[in-house]
C-alpha cells in the first residue's frame, strides 16, 4: 500500500514538473521559434528585389565563381549609396511598379480581354450545379425549389397505361406535370 502511495506522488510529481517546464519554456522566445509558434511571413514587397534569371542564347552555362557576388544583384556599393543618400518613397513606388508591370506584361496581362465576367456568365448562366458545397448545406435551412418540371409519376403511369390499351403511341398526350404552389409570407419564412 505504501508502495503504491509513493509511486502515485511520484507520478504526479512528474507529470507537475513536465507541466511547469513546459509552461517556463513555452515563454521563451527562442523556443518559441524553435517550436514554429512565432512564424513569420515574408516580405511580399522584398520578393522582385533580384533581377530576374536569364538563360544565355546559346544555353552553355559558366561556372560560378566563388566568393564572387552574382551579376543580377545589386552590388553592396551600390546598396549602401542608396541607403546613405535615401531613395525618396516615390522612387521606390516606381521601382516596384516597373518590376510588376514587366512581370504583366510578359504573362500577358495587358492583353486580358475586359469582357471575361460577361462571357463567363454568359457560359455558366443555363448550368446547373449538382454539388452544393458544405457550407452551403449548412447554411440553408430551408430546402429550395429545384430547377426544372417535376412529372406526376402516378398521372404519368396512368396516361401510358390507357395509351397502351387503346393502341395508341405512348408519346401521344400531354405529359403531367405537378404545380408547385405560390408560397404565402408564412411559407417564405418557414
Amino acid at each position: 500500500m505504501a508502495h503504491h502511495l509513493l509511486f502515485n506522488a511520484r507520478m504526479a510529481i512528474g507529470i507537475l514538473v513536465v507541466l511547469v517546464t513546459g509552461s517556463l519554456l513555452s515563454g521563451c522566445s527562442n523556443v518559441r521559434d524553435a517550436l514554429g509558434q512565432n512564424k513569420k511571413s515574408p516580405d511580399e514587397f522584398a520578393i522582385l528585389a533580384r533581377a530576374p534569371l536569364s538563360v544565355p542564347p546559346n544555353f552553355s552555362l559558366r561556372v560560378p565563381n566563388k566568393g564572387m557576388e552574382r551579376p543580377q544583384e545589386p552590388s553592396s556599393r551600390n546598396m549602401g549609396r542608396d541607403l546613405i543618400f535615401k531613395k525618396s518613397n516615390s522612387d521606390r513606388e516606381n521601382d516596384s511598379k516597373s518590376n510588376s508591370s514587366s512581370i504583366g506584361v510578359l504573362l500577358g496581362a495587358n492583353k486580358a480581354n475586359p469582357k471575361i465576367r460577361e462571357i463567363i456568365n454568359a457560359e455558366t448562366k443555363n448550368m446547373v450545379f449538382e454539388d452544393k458545397s458544405f457550407l452551403d448545406k449548412l447554411l440553408s435551412w430551408k430546402k429550395t425549389s429545384e430547377d426544372g418540371v417535376v412529372v406526376d409519376a402516378a398521372a404519368e403511369a396512368r396516361r401510358l397505361k390507357n395509351n397502351v390499351e387503346q393502341g395508341k403511341p405512348v408519346t401521344e398526350g400531354k405529359t403531367p406535370i405537378i404545380n408547385r404552389k405560390k408560397s404565402g409570407l408564412l411559407n417564405k419564412l418557414f
